[in-house]
């Protein structure tokens, strides 16, 4: 900072670094499953040890207490930590 003001310059972040410093922070806020890939809004995902019984897919993100809306096929809707899910992939033929 020192450097930038002895240059001219105001020593303040210019808008786009600040602007990606924001995206970053922000990302890594976001929940995310037990193996540390980020959790996606319309992911299909089942509960961790369940056995895959149940197929959720996930509604929202809350980044400030770590947890995910999830809902079932019958669109009942329940927060769960984002750590308890386990993420089903998706084939090429189900993503068309």
């Amino acid at each position: 900072m020192a450097d930038r003001m002895r240059e001219g310059g105001t020593g303040a972040t210019s808008g786009k670094q600040y602007g990606y410093e924001m995206v970053e922070y922000y990302a890594s806020r976001m929940p995310r499953y037990a193996d540390g890939s980020a959790i996606h809004r319309g992911d299909t995902v089942h509960i961790a040890g369940d056995g895959g019984c149940t197929i959720y897919k996930v509604v929202a993100l809350d980044d400030i207490n770590g947890e995910v809306q999830v809902a079932d096929t019958l669109k009942r809707a329940m927060w769960m930590p984002a750590t308890d899910l386990e993420h089903i992939p998706m084939t090429d033929k189900q993503r068309r």
